[in-house]
């Protein structure tokens, strides 16, 4: 019988874990799928038959999406039930003996921030003066459906016919030869700066990318 590492282990809740009032968890917007059911997190709904609902209140602490920790067998909700069963019974926070998780079944926990993430700047993107971003020339593809990334050097066109080229954008820590990539927040040649862009999500951590200048290009 080979040795197992002693301690709790915490099971995900996801959809459809029951509490012990018989509700059940309607809601889970964690993005974590496990076997086809989506893991809840903190401020998740459960759903009761009387058509009441309650909200998932505490969880896995610093193990969390987006900022929201992972409901767990065991969360509390807002009405003060608490969630009992899972539908999945092989994932969960495992606690070795003589350890802890920060914030675990802590209402009051707020996981520390995520390091800033830049928007990059894709076909389509806008200036705070009207110009738009048409051909993007970097290889960096964002998404099938966004394209490539443009990056410093790239033209922006104007209503009137004008262009500038981007001279501030996003370089590699550890990559002098990398292109700068343009992102919301790269400023122009002529003093306008990008202010959106379809790349909404904020792909580029500022763990990876910092901000570069580059001098202005010719026109």
């Amino acid at each position: 019988m080979k040795n197992e590492p002693k301690g709790p282990t915490h099971l995900f809740a996801t959809v459809g874990a029951l509490t012990e009032r018989g509700g059940r968890v309607t809601t889970a917007t964690s993005g974590l799928n496990l076997a086809g059911l989506e893991v809840a997190c903190v401020g998740d709904v459960v759903s009761y038959d009387d058509g009441s609902e309650a909200a998932i209140i505490d969880g896995a602490g610093n193990n969390h999406s987006g900022g929201k920790p992972f409901a767990l067998v065991g969360s509390r909700l807002s009405n003060g039930d608490r969630i009992t069963e899972t539908l999945r019974t092989s994932w969960g926070i495992h606690v070795r003996e003589g350890q802890s998780v920060a914030g675990l079944f802590d209402p009051t926990y707020v996981p520390p921030p995520a390091p800033p993430a830049y928007r990059l700047a894709v076909r389509g993107a806008t200036t705070a003066r009207g110009g738009a971003l048409r051909e993007p020339s970097g290889t960096w593809e964002v998404a099938p459906h966004l394209g490539k990334a443009a990056t410093v050097g790239d033209l922006i066109h104007y209503p009137d016919g004008s262009t500038a080229r981007v001279t501030t954008g996003l370089g590699l820590t550890d990559g002098p030869d990398f292109a700068p990539l343009a992102f919301v927040g790269s400023e122009l040649d002529n003093g306008d700066t990008i202010t959106d862009s379809p790349e909404r999500q904020g792909v580029a951590s500022s763990v990876v990318f910092g901000v570069v200048t580059r001098s202005s290009m010719p026109r």
